[in-house]
C-alpha cells in the first residue's frame, strides 16, 4: 500500500514537470488585417524560435542573446525576449496565418498557440431578382449552408454548395442558380431565400462567415438600377445626337432658309423694277407738262 502510494506521488510530481515545462496550448482570435499577439512567457538564456507546428523546419522568428530575426509579417522583441517574453506578433493577421504556433527554447517546445479568425457576420437585405456573393477566402474546401424558416416557422438547414479548389458541387435546387469564379453567386433571387448563410472551414471546422439575408420588396426588371453608365458611352450618346442634328439643320432647315431669303431676294428685286418703270413714267409726264407749258406760254 505504501509503495502504491510512492508510485502515485511520483506520478504525479511527472505531470506538474511536464506541464512546468511544456505550456498548455492557448487559442488566439484575431480580426482579418489587425495585429495578433501569441503569448509565451519563458525564461530562455539561449535560442528561441518560433515555427508553424505542422513545418517545423520553416522558421519563422528566433532571438538570441544578441539579436533578433523574423520573416515578413512576423515580429519578436529582444527587450522582452531578455526579460523573459517570448512572445510573437503577427502584423497582419489573415486567413492564410491561421494555424497551430510552436515556440522551442533551446529545441525544446515551450509554448503552443492557435490563431484563428474571427468570423465576420453580415446582415444584408435585396429585392426579388437580386445576386447574393459570398466571398471565399480561403483555399481550404468550404461549405455554404443554409438556414431556413418554413411557413409552419420551423427551421431546417440545407447544405447549398461545397467548394474545393475549382471544384464546386451544389444542391441540385440551387445548383442552377450558382456561379463560382473566386467567390460564389446565387442569382434571382427569392423571397424563401431569406435566412443565414453560413461559411464553414470544413478542415478546421471554423466558421468563416455569416450572412443574415431578407428578400424583400418589388421584383425589379433585368436592367441594373443606378448602375453607373462609362464615360465613352456618353460621349458617343452626345457625338450620334449631334451627327443627326447636323443631318437635320443641313438638309431641312438650311435648304428652307435659303428658299425664303432668295424669293425675298426677287421680290425685291421686282419691287425695285416696278418702282424704277413708275419713276420713269412720271418723268416722262412731267416733260410733257413742261412742253405744254412753254407752248401756252410762246402763245
Amino acid at each position: 500500500m505504501r509503495s502504491y502510494k510512492i508510485h502515485v506521488f511520483l506520478f504525479r510530481c511527472l505531470i506538474l514537470v511536464t506541464i512546468d515545462s511544456v505550456s498548455a496550448g492557448h487559442f488566439v482570435k484575431t480580426r482579418c488585417n489587425e495585429s495578433a499577439t501569441l503569448p509565451c512567457k519563458r525564461k530562455c538564456s539561449g535560442l528561441v524560435k518560433w515555427v508553424k507546428t505542422h513545418s517545423r523546419d520553416d522558421v519563422i522568428a528566433q532571438c538570441d542573446q544578441t539579436s533578433c530575426s523574423s520573416e515578413e509579417g512576423y515580429e519578436m522583441s529582444h527587450a522582452q525576449y531578455l526579460k523573459g517574453d517570448l512572445s510573437l506578433t503577427i502584423t497582419a493577421a489573415d486567413y492564410s496565418k491561421r494555424s497551430w504556433y510552436t515556440c522551442q527554447c533551446e529545441g525544446k517546445d515551450v509554448c503552443d498557440v492557435r490563431l484563428s479568425m474571427e468570423r465576420v457576420n453580415f446582415i444584408r437585405e435585396f429585392d426579388p431578382g437580386d445576386s447574393l456573393t459570398v466571398d471565399l477566402p480561403i483555399s481550404e474546401r468550404v461549405k455554404i449552408t443554409f438556414n431556413r424558416s418554413g411557413d409552419d416557422g420551423t427551421q431546417s438547414s440545407v447544405t447549398l454548395c461545397t467548394v474545393e479548389g475549382r471544384k464546386v458541387h451544389c444542391s441540385p435546387e440551387y445548383e442552377k442558380r450558382t456561379s463560382f469564379q473566386s467567390s460564389l453567386t446565387l442569382s434571382d433571387l427569392k423571397l424563401s431565400d431569406g435566412g443565414v448563410y453560413t461559411v464553414w472551414d470544413t478542415e478546421n471546422d471554423e466558421i468563416i462567415a455569416t450572412h443574415t439575408l431578407s428578400v424583400t420588396g418589388k421584383i425589379r426588371t433585368k436592367c441594373v438600377e443606378g448602375e453607373q453608365v462609362p464615360s465613352w458611352v456618353v460621349g458617343l450618346c452626345w457625338f450620334c445626337l449631334g451627327l443627326v442634328l447636323g443631318i437635320f439643320l443641313h438638309c431641312f432647315v438650311l435648304p428652307s432658309i435659303l428658299n425664303c431669303c432668295d424669293r425675298d431676294k426677287k421680290k425685291r428685286a421686282k419691287n425695285s423694277e416696278r418702282d424704277c418703270s413708275t419713276a420713269e413714267k412720271n418723268d416722262d409726264s412731267t416733260e410733257i407738262i413742261q412742253l405744254n407749258t412753254v407752248r401756252v406760254e410762246s402763245l
